[in-house]
């Protein structure tokens, strides 16, 4: 039997706990998240869905995330992608860059995916996970357009038979007129 006076709250708050303590439950919270967005998916009519789905992720990029200076900087953005991929908080494990340059970026990220985790055990349907990181992915594009880019997967995890996701970001093509 468990005493609830013996640890108190602030021992609690003044532990210093070790990022293998404490990705364990971050991740919790991770797929936590994504399941309640698999849960809307499954009982809302999908144009209300895809709409306010798009909307969310869309402004989770932009405001979340902020915005990388200067604008425009590939490698800055890349820099900054990598950084919140060693995060404990990041939905995937790692990532590998495979090019970099001042216009163009490629990076792998590996490991498996939080989020594809959650909508697989909501018993959703390998389409209906593609859908959803497809819907996803909008967080990363809004988070590179703030920052001065363009950004797409050229692959994904929810992909059949893909153990990876390639990112690509690169310099956004100057607009005639």
């Amino acid at each position: 039997m468990m005493n609830c006076n013996e640890c108190t709250w602030k021992e609690q708050k003044e532990k210093k706990y070790t990022l293998e303590e404490i990705r364990p439950v971050i991740a919790a919270c991770i797929r936590d998240s994504a399941t309640i967005v698999g849960l809307y998916y499954k009982h809302l009519p999908k144009e209300i869905f895809e709409k306010a789905t798009i909307e969310m992720w869309d402004d989770w990029g932009r405001n979340h995330k902020g915005s990388v200076e200067p604008k425009g900087d590939v490698r800055a953005f890349a820099e900054n992608m990598c950084y919140l991929i060693r995060q404990p908080n990041s939905i995937i494990e790692g990532s590998v860059t495979e090019h970099l340059d001042d216009d163009k970026s490629i990076m792998r990220f590996i490991g498996g995916c939080a989020y594809l985790d959650a909508w697989r055990e909501l018993g959703l349907s390998d389409e209906e996970v593609r859908y959803l990181c497809k819907l996803s992915a909008y967080s990363d594009i809004a988070f590179a357009e703030v920052s001065g880019l363009d950004f797409r997967f050229e692959e994904t995890m929810a992909d059949e038979g893909c153990d990876h996701c390639i990112a690509v970001m690169q310099r956004r093509e100057k607009q005639n007129g």
